[in-house]
């Protein structure tokens, strides 16, 4: 009779590795720091402007002034003296993973 050849193994497949990273760099959270650091500025300078300009001048008025910023003044040092330290051109890595394509194809 009639007989096939055997039949021929498949090639094997390569094993190939995906390694899938999502990072951001540092210096976005800084952007956005700072963009945030501007506003509270911009809302502040005119709060402040409303107290003097509208408010009663009274003594306490000009306590809870000076009670304000000196307030601020010493968020901004501590947040200055904390971000001073860090390097801003390193990632935040948000989402790694690897990914084996032999097990999908």
């Amino acid at each position: 009779g009639l007989s096939l050849p055997p039949p021929r193994p498949y090639p094997a497949q390569k094993s190939t590795k995906f390694n899938m990273t999502i990072a951001l760099p540092l210096y976005t959270l800084l952007i956005l720091y700072i963009i945030f650091l501007l506003a509270y500025a911009f809302f502040s300078f005119f709060a402040i402007y409303h107290l003097v300009r509208f408010g009663f001048q009274s003594l306490a008025t000009f306590l809870m002034i000076f009670f304000y910023i000196a307030l601020s003044v010493l968020v901004l040092f501590v947040s200055w003296q904390a971000v001073s330290g860090i390097d801003w051109t390193q990632e935040f890595i948000l989402f790694e993973s690897t990914v084996d394509s032999s097990l999908y194809f």
